[in-house]
């Protein structure tokens, strides 16, 4: 289930609730995923991912001030990012924030969407995602989809899709990468800062 916790607090509460009611209704609740929307933010240092958050801020203030736009038409036109967990910080801070929701009964994984597109998925990925596999909560090698290794099992299950059959991680930890752009941003001024790491590194 994808959805929107913007404190470790917040996040528990939701997961705590959800497995509960699965529980009750008589489903499992290690069979119910729970992926809080993550906004990653990810600099070499942390001053350079602040200075990523500012120039993002910066974005939506031009946008709002060039469209003439109302508070509420702002909301509207940002809701597919915003209202999730923002983090600005260094890769093994992006990663430190991942395992603690994970630890401690916040999240089963992460719906990743980068507010840049698409240089914040490629950080995320080179820079991110190695850290996460040395830690041992990001699988290493391929594996068999859901659907054929059930159907190699002799297990009925729905059909394989973009919803029920994304990347897994160790522990449980299903990591589905999706990607969200800000609307009303063009293209050039949504790609701004992030390639700096991955050029750098």
């Amino acid at each position: 289930m994808f959805t929107a916790q913007q404190t470790l607090a917040d996040a528990q509460e939701f997961y705590a609730d959800l497995k509960d009611r699965a529980r009750r209704l008589g489903r499992d609740p290690d069979l119910v995923k729970i992926l809080p929307g993550l906004v990653p933010l990810v600099g070499s240092t942390e001053a350079e991912a602040r200075a990523l958050e500012d120039e993002l801020e910066g974005l939506i203030v031009d946008l709002a001030r060039r469209d003439n736009l109302t508070v509420r038409q702002l909301i509207g036109r940002l809701g597919g990012g915003r209202g999730h967990r923002t983090f600005a910080g260094t890769p093994e801070q992006v990663a430190d924030t991942i395992e603690e929701w994970s630890s401690a009964a916040a999240a089963d994984g992460f719906n990743v969407m980068p507010a840049a597109l698409p240089s914040g998925l490629e950080t995320f990925v080179e820079h991110v995602i190695p850290i996460l596999r040395k830690r041992g909560l990001f699988r290493s090698s391929p594996r068999s989809p859901p659907a054929l290794q059930a159907s190699q099992r002799g297990c009925r299950t729905a059909p394989l899709t973009q919803e029920n059959g994304d990347v897994e991680v160790h522990h449980a930890l299903a990591a589905s990468v999706a990607v969200t752009t800000i609307s009303g941003i063009p293209a050039s001024a949504r790609d701004t800062g992030q390639t700096r790491l991955a050029s750098s590194a």
